[in-house]
């Protein structure tokens, strides 16, 4: 009777100490899982707004520039209108109107080439860091399927040492 509770006893304390080793490793793993939900999540929502933020400063800066020109020109053009004969205030006050468009334009050009180097600067910026965090969880995913294979060869170990105790 003596073998048979020695036995019982070695049984029990390998599954418990199994059963242990399993559930830390589960919750560690659950927990791991859960973090990186988390982490997408919160950039895909840093993402979005930034993209609104961006979109926003673009507008505000392009109405603020035109309304610097228009009050600028508007200030040159009656400074012109107050110094020359009607005729030619006409005269210069059309072209000035071309002049001005064009200007606008050249400047509105300048302001969209230089905002589109900063994006662009920017989402490389962003293409890096995912690259970085793609290789970071290839290697989590790496190190769990190891830890797994791990925990099954224990197992296996553990069955047959327990038949092989049976047996003898």
């Amino acid at each position: 009777g003596t073998s048979l509770s020695e036995e019982e006893t070695l049984t029990t304390t390998n599954e418990s100490l199994e059963n242990n080793d399993t559930k830390e490793k589960e919750d560690q793993i659950r927990k791991e899982i859960e973090m990186e939900i988390r982490q997408k999540q919160e950039g895909d929502i840093r993402k979005q707004i930034e993209g609104e933020i961006r979109k926003q400063s673009k507008e505000k800066m392009i109405k603020e520039i035109e309304e610097e020109i228009r009050q600028t020109k508007e200030k040159e053009i009656r400074k012109q209108i107050e110094e020359e004969v009607r005729s030619e205030i006409e005269e210069k006050a059309k072209m000035e109107v071309e002049v001005r468009m064009r200007k606008e334009e050249d400047i509105r050009k300048q302001i969209e080439v230089e905002f589109n180097r900063k994006i662009e600067a920017k989402m490389n910026q962003e293409i890096e860091a995912r690259i970085r965090n793609n290789k970071e969880s290839m290697r989590k995913e790496v190190e769990l399927r190891i830890r797994q294979a791990v925990i099954n060869e224990v197992r296996r170990e553990n069955e047959i040492n327990i038949k092989e105790y049976h047996e003898h």
